[in-house]
C-alpha cells in the first residue's frame, strides 16, 4: 500500500509537471472513469471537522476541484469555476478540496480572504479525498451527476466548466409538479 507521504510526493511532482504542459483540459489518467459511482468520503474542513461528501452526492450535481493556493493552473482555472458558480450555483454543489501539500490552514484562509472563490472549501490534510479519487494533479475537476455517477473529469487551466454543467443539467430528468 502506498504511504500517504509517497502519495503527497507524487502529487507534488505531478502538480509541477502539469505546469510544464499545455493548459488545455485533458481527460484524466487514473481517477474514476466516466459513469463510475463517485466515491463517498469524509474530508476535513479548515477547522478540522469532518465533512461527508455523501451528504451532497446523489442529491444534485456536484463539482469537485482538487486545488492548491500555489497551483498556477488552479489559479488560471478560477475565473471559469467562479463563472460556472455564478451561473449554476443554485443547482450544483461546488466543493474545492485543497490538497494541503505545502499548505497550512491559515495560509489557505489568507488566500481565500483575498480571492473569495464561490466553492465550499475542504482541507484534505489526511489525503482521503485525493486517495479516494486517485488524484494525479492539482487543477483536477470531477463533476458528479445527480445520479451519483461521475459525469466529467478533466485537468488543466482551460476547462469549459459552464459548458459541461450546462450539458449535464440539460440531460437531467425534469421533475414535474402536479
Amino acid at each position: 500500500m502506498t504511504s500517504y507521504f509517497t502519495l503527497r510526493r507524487g502529487l507534488i511532482a505531478l502538480a509541477f509537471s502539469a505546469l510544464a504542459v499545455s493548459p488545455a483540459a485533458a481527460q484524466l489518467e487514473g481517477g474514476p472513469a466516466i459513469g463510475d459511482r463517485a466515491p463517498v468520503v469524509s474530508i476535513t474542513d479548515l477547522d478540522g471537522k469532518l465533512f461527508d461528501l455523501g451528504s451532497l452526492i446523489g442529491k444534485r450535481p456536484v463539482l469537485l476541484e482538487f486545488w492548491a493556493t500555489w497551483c498556477g493552473p488552479c489559479n488560471a482555472l478560477m475565473p471559469s469555476v467562479d463563472a460556472a458558480h455564478a451561473r449554476y450555483g443554485q443547482q450544483v454543489a461546488f466543493v474545492g478540496i485543497n490538497v494541503s501539500i505545502g499548505e497550512t490552514p491559515d495560509g489557505v484562509r489568507t488566500w481565500l480572504a483575498a480571492h473569495k472563490p464561490g466553492f465550499q472549501v475542504l482541507y484534505d490534510s489526511a489525503g482521503a479525498g485525493s486517495r479516494s479519487y486517485d488524484i494525479q494533479a492539482t487543477s483536477t475537476i470531477i463533476i458528479i451527476g445527480s445520479d451519483g455517477r461521475v459525469a466529467y473529469t478533466g485537468v488543466g487551466a482551460s476547462q469549459d466548466i459552464s459548458g459541461v454543467l450546462g450539458r449535464l443539467l440539460a440531460q437531467a430528468p425534469q421533475t414535474r409538479s402536479n
